[in-house]
């Protein structure tokens, strides 16, 4: 996976966000607030899980970083957005993971007859399954 350089996250570039980015750009996976905060804290020991949740809020209005809510998790998760572009993800109902899904193309949404006037502001696609380690492991074949 190729990184980029990152790019500067708002009005105010503090060693705080870079720090914060650094770590979401490093990881493979969206991560917690919590799991944000366990890495940075290793070059600054002192940050707070409220600065990090304040910056990371800041960092998703500016486009630079994407939140997701992936059911059967317990909070938030937040990736880099390297190319800014919405996605979609596969979620393993056993061990938790969740994979990056790209070339999906967007859903078409109608309006429904009762409210014809309705705008999507933003969406969630998932797909809920069992990966592959999770499925050796417990011996389920794949559906077809």
């Amino acid at each position: 996976m190729k990184k980029t350089a990152v790019p500067n996250p708002g009005p105010k570039r503090t060693s705080q966000r870079r720090a914060i980015l650094q770590a979401l750009q490093r990881s493979a996976k969206p991560m917690t607030a919590r799991e944000v905060l366990a890495r940075v804290r290793r070059a600054m020991p002192r940050m707070s899980l409220d600065t990090v949740y304040r910056n990371l809020l800041l960092l998703v209005q500016n486009g630079v970083v994407a939140q997701t809510h992936l059911q059967n998790r317990s909070a938030s998760r937040f990736e880099f957005q390297a190319d800014r572009r919405h996605h979609h993800h596969a979620v393993c109902l056993s061990c938790g993971r969740s994979f990056c899904l790209n070339g999906i193309s967007e859903p078409k949404f109608k309006a429904p007859r009762e409210d014809p006037g309705f705008q999507v502001e933003d969406h969630v696609l998932e797909f809920h399954g069992f990966c592959g380690a999770c499925r050796e492991r417990s011996g389920r074949t794949p559906k077809g």
